[in-house]
């Protein structure tokens, strides 16, 4: 992070931790560019849900095996928790891949529902121990995975994790 902001970080209480996303208060957190738009709309523990709004005329596709999340310096897979066998209403023994491509339609939203399984990505046990004797949050990533226009599209979203809140 670049030099000492002389305004109190605006962070967002989420479990037993206080949390901002690029340096913004989760709620006013906003990623947009020509095509896509990214919203925060919930997180805690393992799990960090984000609205995407197509704003093209075209699909796009949500790369949930190239998505991953980076959890105390390590590069984590990231699975799709929004869908399941029963959520899909798939009642057979058969394998149902619920991290293939997911279509956004074009003009159209899509809830990106981001599970770590390895590891908590709002974690105050990381956090508490990151900062020990240091100012300033544990930083996390997560990496949205997107196929625009047939290459590939990468939205980096920082996570900062305090213990405490931030004066």
């Amino acid at each position: 992070m670049a030099g000492k902001d002389t305004q109190a970080q605006e962070v967002k209480k989420i479990s037993s931790t206080y949390v901002s996303l690029n340096g913004m208060h989760p709620d006013k957190f906003l990623f947009e560019d020509d095509v896509i738009t990214v919203k925060f709309l919930k997180a805690g523990g393992r799990r960090i849900d984000f609205e995407l709004f197509n704003k093209s005329d075209k699909t796009i596709d949500f790369l949930w095996n190239e998505s991953y999340v980076v959890l105390n310096n390590q590069t984590l897979p990231v699975s799709n928790s929004g869908a399941n066998s029963v959520k899909l209403h798939t009642f057979h023994s058969e394998s149902v891949d619920v991290n293939k491509p997911q279509k956004i339609g074009p003009k159209s939203n899509y809830a990106a529902y981001v599970h770590s399984n390895n590891a908590n990505i709002i974690d105050a046990f990381a956090a508490n121990k990151a900062t020990k004797g240091k100012s300033g949050p544990l930083i996390n990533r997560v990496v949205l995975a997107l196929l625009i226009n047939g290459a590939k599209v990468e939205i980096p979203i920082s996570i900062e994790v305090y213990s405490k809140k931030p004066i």
